[in-house]
C-alpha cells in the first residue's frame, strides 16, 4: 500500500473559462486506442490495456487505471451532477473543476478524492459527450500526487479519431446475441452490455424490462458460490428479497456453471428481479441482471433467461 502523502498540489481554485486540451491533429506513435472506443491516449509509464477492464490499469498496482466508459443520455444532463454540492453528497471532495472543448465537444476535467473503506483515492475525470451521449474517462489511484499527475496528463493527451471504426463490444471478452430474443443492444458501459425492448432511456416497454451483463472488475476469489449470489443480490441498487432460498438454481451456460434466482421488492411483488452468476475459474464471475414488471400476455422471464442462453465467452482483441 503506497504512503500517504500531502495534497497540496489538488487545492486549485475552480477555473470558469473555456480551455482545450493538447492540440493533437491526429494520434502518434505513443497513442494508444481504448479498444471499442474512437479514443486514443498516451498512456503513463507503466500503464497497459486490460481485460479486466475498458482502458489502462498500472501493472504493478491494481487499484491505479484510466477507465473508458460511454453513456446513453445528452452530456448536458449527465454534467449536471458534477458540481460540488452534488458530488460531496455521494462522498467526493472536488477540488477542481475545468470548462474544456475536445474537437468541438463541450467537456469538462475534474479532480476530487473519495473516501472508500478507509482508504482515500485521488481521482481525475475527462467527461464529454453531445445531445445523444456521454463519455466519462475516469483515472484512479490510491493517494498518490505524482500518479494521478500523470493520469491527468494521460486524459489531457486525448485524441478522438473519427476515421476509427467503432464497434462497442469488440473489446469485451464474452459475447451476447439478442437475435430473436425480443431484446435490443443498447449500448457497452465500461464492461458492461445494456439491453431493453424498444432502445429508449428510459424504456417505455409495457414490462419495463431492462438488462445489464457484466463482469468482475477485479478478481475476487469466490469459496461458496451459493451464498456469494446471495451477497451479490443484496448489493442490488434497490431493494429486493428473496422469498425462498432454496428457489436459488444451479445452471451451466455454454460450459459456465453458477446460480439463477427470482428476486421481488418489499410491497410490490409484482417488480422482479432476475439474476444468474456464471464462474470462470475461482475469482473470475459474470452477472446478469434483468429487471422487469410481470405483464399479463408477457412471460418476461422466459425470454431473458433465452438471451442469457447465448452468452459464450470469446478472446478479446
Amino acid at each position: 500500500m503506497r504512503a500517504i502523502l500531502p495534497m497540496l498540489f489538488f487545492l486549485f481554485s475552480q477555473i470558469a473559462s473555456t480551455q482545450t486540451i493538447k492540440d493533437y491533429t491526429k494520434p502518434t506513435e505513443k497513442h494508444v486506442n481504448i479498444p471499442g472506443s474512437d479514443v486514443f491516449l498516451i498512456p503513463p509509464d507503466g500503464f497497459m490495456l486490460t481485460k479486466g477492464i475498458k482502458g489502462f490499469m498500472h501493472t504493478d498496482e491494481s487499484t491505479s487505471m484510466i477507465m473508458f466508459m460511454e453513456l446513453p443520455g445528452p452530456f448536458q444532463k449527465v454534467s449536471g451532477g458534477f458540481n460540488e454540492e452534488m458530488m460531496a453528497s455521494k462522498g467526493l471532495k472536488l477540488y477542481h473543476r475545468e470548462t474544456l472543448t475536445i474537437t468541438g465537444k463541450d467537456a469538462l476535467l475534474l479532480r476530487f478524492d473519495q473516501d472508500a473503506g478507509g482508504m482515500l483515492f485521488n481521482k481525475v475525470v475527462l467527461a464529454y459527450g453531445d445531445p445523444k451521449n456521454s463519455v466519462l474517462l475516469t483515472g484512479m489511484c490510491q493517494e498518490d500526487p505524482e500518479m494521478i499527475q500523470a493520469i491527468e496528463k494521460s486524459l489531457r493527451s486525448i485524441v478522438i479519431s473519427s476515421e476509427n471504426t467503432i464497434e462497442p463490444r469488440q473489446a469485451l471478452d464474452y459475447s451476447i446475441d439478442e437475435t430473436g430474443t425480443g431484446f435490443q443492444f443498447i449500448s457497452v458501459v465500461g464492461t458492461a452490455m445494456l439491453f431493453n425492448r424498444d432502445g429508449l432511456t428510459p424504456t417505455q416497454s409495457a414490462d419495463k424490462a431492462n438488462i445489464i451483463i457484466n463482469k468482475s472488475f477485479l478478481e475476487i476469489p469466490v469459496s461458496e458460490r451459493k451464498d456469494f449470489c446471495i451477497e451479490m443480490l443484496e448489493k442490488f441498487p434497490k431493494a429486493y428479497e428473496l422469498k425462498n432460498k432454496a428457489a436459488i438454481e444451479k445452471i451451466n451456460i455454454n460450459g459456465l456453471e453458477g446460480y439463477q434466482l427470482v428476486a421481488e421488492q418489499p410491497g410490490e411483488p409484482e417488480k422482479k428481479l432476475y439474476q444468474a452468476i456464471l464462474f470462470d475459474k475461482d475469482y473470475d464471475f459474470y452477472f446478469f441482471w434483468g429487471r422487469y414488471e410481470e405483464t399479463e400476455g408477457m412471460d418476461s422471464l422466459k425470454e431473458i433467461r433465452e438471451l442469457l442462453g447465448t452468452f459464450e465467452l470469446r478472446e478479446a482483441p
